[in-house]
């Protein structure tokens, strides 16, 4: 009975390993906020949108597989949607337009992207960036 449980054990071991794909785009959120933000989303567009779910104030969020992620200068191209305090929240990487930037798929691997405040009232504003 025993190595039979060893043997499923390990079957079931080597079926998540296989499981994991070498071309995914997995990102995890820090959060260096002192609020949470709720019901968080990364829009892309209309039609590509990522469900995040809670990030914790002051806390990093396990990875999540992103099928689509696109960036332009190195930078997301999606604004940071959801809820901070009851109130709407939006976080962008800063950069406007667009206008002569490159946009690409991002690479496949893992990333962290950060959560910011630049600027003090009146000119508060959040941004999201790539850390190492």
């Amino acid at each position: 009975m025993k190595k039979i449980l060893l043997a499923a054990f390990a079957l079931a071991i080597l079926f998540t390993l296989g499981s994991c794909k070498q071309d995914q785009v997995l990102v995890r959120f820090q959060n260096s906020l002192d609020s949470n933000i709720e019901d968080a989303r990364m829009e892309f567009d209309q039609t590509n949108v990522q469900e995040i779910g809670l990030i914790a104030a002051s806390a990093t969020t396990g990875y999540l597989a992103f099928d689509y992620f696109e960036v332009g200068d190195g930078l997301p191209s999606a604004g940071l949607k959801g809820k901070k305090n009851g109130e709407d929240f939006w976080a962008w990487t800063g950069n406007w337009c667009g206008t002569g930037v490159t946009y690409k798929q991002l690479d496949p691997g893992k990333y962290t992207i950060e959560i910011t405040k630049v600027g003090d009232e009146p000119y508060l504003e959040y941004r999201i960036k790539f850390v190492e």
